[in-house]
């Protein structure tokens, strides 16, 4: 309704110029047929994602086909029996598309229901862990909540590590005091798996080899800041060699610049006007150069000052 009323604000106070406004409709209706093929594009891409789908089925199942029956042949009756239990979920969810795919796989599957059966008691251990990771993306819980509620607790509190990556620090300390109560011993591991919480969740023997790295941390604050970013986008093992890499990295910046103090006393005052300079444009590096060379009482008078400054970054560094 709010776009009726302000056509009839238009034409109230400008009556000669409604035939201007007719003839502009009619230009404005072919730019309204090229929004149209913005649309279809968009629909061309969906074509191409259930394209991409299709390809996956394929080779899933000749590489499935391929590793189990010449090395392990037990172990696909296995897989096979938790990907039915994920189809009872799917089907109430029709508005996925990928259920569909999973029905065709239902068909066959049905025919060795009377071998599971039998062997369902040992294998429900072995899912419970695989599914702890997709239930964070997923969140099925509804379904399971009835047999196995003991262990969703323990889930939750994992959901909570990741509201903590935000503020760390208030937080932590309040749902300490609340923890000690109930149970002491354990919420002091689990305050070092805050810090690192994808590495340990899947190597829980390890825990006494990361404590000492935790103290190189605490020393430098800078860095934590750092690893913040690298620790949603890579995971631990590439952590270390970043960290190697920066320290060399700093170690040579800091031995050439001591180098060409030493030998050249008298050019210091160009090579700190250039510093600033690099930050704003490296293009205008070359050209100022040349200049520098004609001008050389004018502008020593300008670089005392600027000495000043630069010590004051040097501390910050």
């Amino acid at each position: 309704m709010k776009n009726i009323r302000r056509r009839r604000r238009r034409r109230r106070g400008r009556r000669k110029r409604r035939r201007r406004w007719r003839r502009r409709r009619r230009r404005r209706r072919r730019r309204r047929r090229r929004r149209r093929r913005r649309r279809r594009r968009r629909r061309r891409r969906r074509r191409r994602r259930r394209r991409r789908r299709r390809k996956r089925r394929r080779r899933r199942r000749r590489r499935r086909r391929r590793r189990r029956r010449r090395r392990r042949r037990r172990r696909r009756r296995r897989r096979r029996r938790r990907r039915r239990r994920r189809r009872r979920r799917r089907r109430r969810r029709r508005r996925r598309r990928r259920r569909r795919r999973r029905r065709r796989r239902r068909r066959r599957r049905r025919r060795r229901r009377r071998r599971r059966r039998r062997r369902r008691r040992r294998r429900r251990r072995r899912r419970r862990r695989r599914r702890r990771k997709r239930r964070r993306r997923r969140r099925r819980r509804r379904r399971r909540r009835r047999r196995r509620r003991r262990r969703r607790r323990r889930r939750r509190r994992r959901r909570r590590k990741r509201r903590r990556r935000r503020r760390r620090r208030r937080r932590r300390r309040r749902r300490r005091r609340r923890r000690r109560r109930r149970r002491r011993r354990r919420r002091r591991r689990r305050r070092r798996r805050r810090r690192r919480r994808r590495k340990r969740r899947r190597r829980r023997r390890r825990r006494g080899r990361r404590r000492r790295r935790r103290r190189r941390r605490r020393r430098r604050r800078r860095r934590r800041r750092r690893r913040r970013r690298r620790k949603r986008r890579r995971r631990g093992r590439r952590r270390r060699r970043r960290r190697r890499r920066r320290r060399r990295r700093r170690r040579r910046r800091r031995r050439r610049r001591r180098r060409r103090r030493r030998r050249r006393r008298r050019r210091r005052r160009r090579r700190r006007r250039r510093r600033r300079r690099r930050r704003r444009s490296r293009r205008r590096r070359r050209r100022r150069r040349r200049r520098r060379r004609r001008r050389r009482w004018r502008r020593r008078r300008r670089r005392r000052r600027r000495r000043r400054r630069r010590r004051r970054r040097r501390r910050r560094i």
